[in-house]
């Protein structure tokens, strides 16, 4: 098996396994058959060897290569809509009045959740706002009002488990993402990672809205590759 051209052993502390996905395949696009055949034919030439895995290290790949169409979305906003169930409480002080009457608790939840269709235990909710009256030097839009800063939670069984920061800009008319740190630029050119777009252009494309892509370039936004 390892005298073939080209291969070679890897070392045991670089062995690793690594599942890939087939990108707008399915079972039915594939034969099955020929390739356990395949791969039994080459297996049983191997000595037997024990396995062990360590904790699986998560890629957000199944976010990343996702479509509309693997999503079920939910508003939680409007008229007939019901609650997030993902909130967050603010304590706030208003002017006059007796002490306990300057007070008041606001309740803001997200605005939408999307359940994704093959596994329900994972979700997105976004629409919590974490920073207002943001002013990034990259908002030249017609509407280039001060603007507010969101985040777009990641859950699995109901446990946060991602976080990203998401900006609605021209008066509403399209959801980008924040560059990471916010105003890091690199030779002069405002850089987001390649899942923070992707992540970005899936929950704006949730609701019917204008075009993503545009806006992104329009932002003068340059993709980069994930960190590491």
């Amino acid at each position: 098996m390892f005298s073939r051209p080209g291969l070679s052993r890897v070392p045991s502390e670089w062995l690793h396994c690594t599942l890939l996905h087939a990108v707008g395949l399915s079972a039915d696009d594939v034969d099955v058959d020929a390739l356990v055949k395949d791969a039994r034919g080459h297996a049983q030439q191997v000595e037997p060897f024990t396995l062990t895995f360590d904790r699986p290290a998560i890629a957000p790949t199944a976010i990343e290569i996702s479509g509309w169409a693997d999503w079920h979305h939910i508003g939680c906003w409007g008229g007939g809509s019901g609650p997030s169930f993902h909130d967050r409480w603010e304590r706030w002080g208003t002017l006059g009045g007796d002490e306990l009457g300057k007070w008041a608790l606001d309740l803001e939840s997200h605005g939408n959740t999307l359940v994704n269709r093959e596994n329900v235990a994972l979700t997105i909710a976004w629409g919590i706002t974490v920073n207002k009256g943001m002013t990034p030097d990259w908002n030249t839009f017609p509407d280039d009002g001060p603007v507010d800063y969101q985040v777009g939670d990641v859950f699995w069984n109901g446990a946060l488990v991602d976080r990203h920061l998401l900006v609605s800009v021209d008066g509403g008319r399209v959801l980008l993402p924040v560059p990471k740190p916010i105003y890091d630029e690199r030779e002069g050119k405002t850089i987001v990672a390649r899942f923070e777009r992707a992540f970005a252009r899936l929950v704006n494309n949730a609701e019917p809205g204008e075009d993503f892509d545009r806006y992104y370039k329009d932002a003068g936004f340059v993709t980069v590759d994930n960190p590491a």
